[in-house]
């Protein structure tokens, strides 16, 4: 038997690498990060490499060739090779080229556009706007050649009221008056009302209402109550709304009671043993006592030359001090005018002192 054999010989040729897209646009803002795709399939022993506009190599494979950090290669899969760009500026714009060197060599180009202000095609685009980002935005234009152009633009943002309360708790006297204020901003502006136990306040006797501007978008709602009395104490709210929302918030008026000190009445009681301030000891009255003993001859009770007879008993008057004061002057010859001044001195206070004092405590001794 006789077998033929054949060998079959196939010839099997290797595919290519094949790119995607041929041309990809890339539109970011200044100062974002750039993502220039590259997506490369039945890559073998082939090598990738990316280049600028001015043929300058950026990256080899997975390595940075170019002295810039914020140039990376970014390869979520391994089929793709993209330039990644950080903090992009407006000069990193223009077209891209990732490499393969196959032969005839492969390409992809990518073309980066980057948004900034001042440059061709001036644009301004403002991401995750909040309420602050509105205002005046200035644009100018200058080739060197004076004068420079410039135009103002005003952007308004459309936010929902904000409200802030200088202090949630106010305190103040019956009688008085106060006043609490409650600062709005918003845009468009807050139709801002103040109530009080669910009853929107207006202006009369006893309330002034008032609003004051306080910048572009911030106004400050203010309320004056005159004549406070106990049903004026209690929570005020203050609601301010717009097309966008409403917002409320509350502040307390309570009474500010001031604190007195008591009253504290001090009492002294001065009395002079000798003489006649103690002659009420024998009509049933305690003597008043002293520990100053005053010896002068204007306030003894000894009689002199039978003067006050009977009425030693009763206490001092001014005419018997004078006619013992004429008494005195005569007995002592020259020296006594002076003697008897400075005893009337001395006579007089303690006199007085003692009057005061039995008048002060007379209410006492008669219970």
């Amino acid at each position: 038997m006789t077998y033929l054999i054949v060998t079959v010989f196939v010839l099997l040729r290797a595919i290519e690498p094949s790119s995607e897209e041929p041309i990809v646009n890339v539109t970011v803002i200044e100062g974002s990060t750039a993502v220039l795709p590259c997506s490369i399939s039945h890559l073998s022993h082939q090598k990738i490499a990316w280049t600028d506009q001015w043929s300058t190599m950026l990256a080899y494979q997975t390595e940075r060739i170019i002295d810039d950090d914020r140039i990376s290669i970014h390869q979520p899969y391994p089929t793709q090779w993209n330039l990644q760009i950080q903090g992009v500026k407006y000069g990193d714009q223009g077209i891209y080229t990732c490499q393969v060197n196959t032969n005839p060599m492969k390409e992809q180009t990518v073309v980066l556009n980057v948004i900034g202000i001042g440059f061709k095609g001036e644009e301004l685009v403002i991401h995750n706007v909040t309420r602050y980002c509105g205002g005046i935005y200035e644009c100018l234009a200058d080739n060197n050649v004076p004068p420079a152009v410039k135009k103002e633009i005003r952007v308004d943002v459309e936010f929902q009221p904000e409200i802030r309360l200088p202090t949630k708790r106010i305190g103040q006297s019956k009688g008085r008056e106060t006043i609490l204020e409650c600062v709005v901003t918003a845009f468009p502006h807050a139709v801002s009302v103040w109530q009080f136990r669910g009853r929107e306040l207006s202006n009369s006797w006893k309330y002034r209402i008032e609003v004051f501007e306080e910048g572009m978008y911030t106004k400050t709602l203010s309320l004056r109550i005159v004549q406070l009395d106990e049903r004026d104490y209690g929570i005020y709210m203050c609601v301010a709304s717009n097309s966008l929302g409403k917002i409320t918030d509350t502040m307390e008026l309570y009474e500010l009671k001031i604190a007195t000190k008591p009253t504290t009445v001090t009492s002294t009681t001065v009395s002079v043993t000798p003489g006649q301030l103690n002659r009420g000891e024998g009509r049933g009255h305690k003597a008043l006592q002293s520990d100053t003993r005053v010896d002068s001859p204007l306030l003894t009770n000894t009689p002199s030359d039978g003067i006050y007879g009977e009425e030693d008993e009763d206490e001092i008057g001014l005419g018997q001090l004078d006619q013992r004061i004429k008494t005195y002057i005569h007995s002592a010859g020259a020296n006594g005018k002076q003697a008897a001044v400075d005893s009337l001195n001395s006579a007089s206070s303690i006199y007085l002192s003692s009057i005061t004092c039995v008048v002060f405590l007379l209410p006492y001794i008669i219970h």
